[in-house]
């Protein structure tokens, strides 16, 4: 259809000319969801008065559909069949489309995968989700209505509902690489964690980011949200860019949000809209120590390039020393057993 529309100021004058190229178009609009639609309001456009007609060279005379599903799978098919299912059963009101991007041959990582998905986007809007995430009811209809009535809002997240009954402690201010590097490595047993007190208590900075004194279940504006449900602007990512893939599987969503921050736009944790995780069931089938190896490559190359590159530097060598401390105590644990 987009090749056909690029012709269709040429042949705007010829009758002829243009019923061929609406047949042209009908013929190779994707026939999912609610694309017909699109090519019939296509068919109703060319057949307007040639004197009436905008210029089709602008995008706004595009029918766009309201939203972009974007989901990379890395063995995880059981979680993406239900996810799938979650969306189909319960999604109303609005049109969509679903890109489903698998990463278990060719893994091409969670911002390459997503990259991928995005370069095909027709959506107005583009919700990035885990495959292991599912909907309980008809979120995404009002997802998009809230985005609707604010246009300041570049990207935010619905509340994450864990399998167990917690919910996921997202939405939080731009991290600092110390305390990351407290929360990344067995400093966290002495100094806390999200959510959890060490043995000399807890690290008050942790709480401070992490924004842990705020209602889950309210809408408020924070600095960063879940990449593992989170709803963009295209024109937003359109203008800012999609993932940088120098960032395999951690800090995307932070280096994403970071750049909305800086071209001006709102960043929200909508807790008024939820839905179910069931958490680790792609990262969990990588070795644990290759994982930590990329979480500590991540942070180096995120915090360089945002000008911290000694403090990232000094939290990849700490997770580097941290990985050698775990493995080496779970070899003498083996041992002495």
């Amino acid at each position: 259809a987009e090749e056909a529309a690029g012709l269709i100021a040429k042949y705007l004058k010829d009758g002829k000319k243009r019923e061929e190229m609406v047949e042209r178009g009908k013929g190779r609009v994707d026939r999912e969801h609610t694309f017909e639609k699109r090519a019939e309001k296509l068919l109703e456009f060319i057949k307007m008065d040639s004197n009436k007609a905008r210029p089709f060279a602008s995008r706004k005379a595009w029918p766009l559909i309201d939203l972009t599903i974007c989901i990379v799978n890395y063995k995880a098919d059981k979680e993406l069949k239900r996810c799938l299912n979650s969306i189909k059963k319960f999604t109303k009101g609005i049109s969509f489309e679903v890109i489903v991007i698998d990463n278990s041959l060719d893994n091409k990582w969670y911002s390459g995968g997503n990259n991928l998905a995005l370069a095909r986007a027709k959506g107005k809007y583009i919700l990035f989700l885990n495959p292991d995430c599912y909907l309980t009811y008809d979120i995404l209809s009002k997802f998009v209505g809230w985005m609707d009535k604010h246009p300041k809002v570049g990207a935010s997240e619905p509340r994450q509902i864990y399998d167990n009954g917690k919910i996921a402690p997202t939405g939080s201010l731009l991290p600092v690489w110390w305390v990351d590097g407290v929360e990344l490595t067995e400093l966290s047993r002495w100094f806390g964690s999200v959510g959890r007190l060490g043995r000399l208590g807890r690290l008050g900075k942790i709480g401070e980011i992490r924004q842990e004194k705020l209602d889950r279940g309210e809408n408020w504006r924070t600095e960063v949200v879940s990449g593992a449900a989170m709803m963009v602007r295209k024109k937003v990512l359109e203008k800012v860019g999609g993932f940088d893939e120098k960032l395999k599987l951690y800090y995307t969503d932070v280096d994403l949000c970071r750049r909305i921050l800086s071209a001006g736009f709102e960043i929200w944790h909508l807790g008024k809209f939820s839905l179910g995780h069931s958490t680790r069931k792609s990262t969990g089938k990588i070795k644990w120590d290759e994982l930590y190896d990329i979480y500590a490559g991540d942070a180096w190359n995120y915090y360089r390039k945002w000008g911290e590159g000694v403090g990232g530097g000094v939290l990849f060598l700490a997770m580097r020393i941290n990985r050698l401390i775990v493995k080496m105590g779970k070899r003498l644990g083996g041992l002495g057993r």
